[in-house]
């Protein structure tokens, strides 16, 4: 008797500790045939068919399935046609905020606790509902390690904003030349990054604040991209804002020239009390991700005009330079 007794404390303790979990998904932004929607995780053993989803009024489609899980983490994925040769598992993003990624794969996650849930509905493939879904582009993140003299490494990674600086969960391929590589697809936003070797076991870039190509937040001062479309970053210098070959025999400042007015909608002005603006012989302008959106010779003295009403919004880093010298100030485009 005590036997049942025990198991039936046993049995009655797993029910108490079990929630009913509601998961809802929005199929309309996907653009393939849909024969059934299924929901697989770790809870099913990713089973393919075993936990089905109904719509919830025909047409609507919008799928939703309650299920009785026990207390714990679970990482799942919402699914199409598991019953057929085009069986299609959503893909997520790397970082997204209902996410957690693991030896390669990047699922959603949940924590189950004793209290039953409704999730709100996600659209396929996102965090979010339909509504609010943002665009995603491509960015292919560059570094150039011809140049690095620290200790030796086995892999160089891009660390960020969008994946939590995670360490090694986005390894860099060298494509030649010490130059290394990553596509990574990110929503439309403004992300940190920097480049680290061994995830961050090795090393990782130290920039100071004000560094034309960074942002300061927390105390913390790194890369920062504004991603709005597809994009290949410059093949920038290991712990520089520059490509490779400049630092070795070039001195950079950071004050010798001023822009007014700072931020401004588009004519500028460049002006210098210390030297001559006509000092310097080119003047180029990058975009926060690195990119090159303007480059001409200059031809003034202490004053320099410029139109640059034509560049979207958005922080630039203005470059004067010589043979041997180059000055860099940071523009705001509002």
């Amino acid at each position: 008797m005590k036997y049942f007794y025990s198991l039936l404390a046993i049995f009655l303790g797993l029910q108490m500790n079990a929630a009913m979990v509601t998961f809802s998904v929005d199929m309309n932004e996907y653009s393939g045939v849909i024969n059934t929607v299924e929901i697989n995780g770790t809870f099913n053993n990713f089973c393919g068919t075993c936990n089905p989803m109904e719509e919830t009024s025909p047409g609507s489609g919008v799928y939703e399935v309650t299920i009785d899980l026990p207390a714990g983490d679970i990482e799942y994925k919402f699914t199409v046609n598991a019953t057929t040769d085009d069986e299609y598992y959503e893909t997520l993003i790397e970082g997204a905020p209902c996410t957690v990624s693991a030896f390669g794969f990047t699922n959603r996650f949940l924590a189950i606790g004793a209290d039953d849930i409704v999730l709100d509905t996600a659209c396929f493939e996102a965090c979010v509902a339909c509504d609010d879904v943002l665009p995603s582009y491509q960015v292919v993140f560059r570094v150039d390690m011809s140049e690095y003299t620290g200790p030796s490494f086995g892999s160089v990674d891009v660390n960020g904003s969008f994946n939590g600086f995670c360490g090694g969960c986005a390894p860099m391929t060298d494509v030649g030349d010490n130059v290394y590589e990553l596509a990574i697809t990110l929503e439309q936003g403004t992300y940190e990054y920097i480049f680290t070797l061994d995830g961050f076991n090795t090393g990782q870039e130290s920039f100071e604040d004000g560094d034309p190509c960074t942002s300061t937040i927390d105390v913390f001062v790194n890369r920062t991209i504004d991603v709005d479309s597809d994009e290949t970053l410059a093949a920038v210098c290991w712990n520089s804002c520059f490509e490779c070959g400049a630092s070795s025999v070039v001195e950079f400042e950071k004050e010798a020239f001023n822009i007014f007015p700072n931020p401004s909608s588009g004519i500028v002005q460049l002006r210098s009390d210390a030297s001559s603006i006509g000092d310097f012989e080119i003047i180029n302008i990058y975009s926060i991700s690195g990119q090159q959106v303007l480059s001409e010779r200059m031809n003034a003295d202490n004053n320099y005009i410029m139109d640059l009403s034509s560049l979207e919004k958005g922080v630039y880093t203005v470059e004067l330079s010589t043979e041997n010298r180059i000055a860099v100030q940071s523009l705001i485009i509002k």
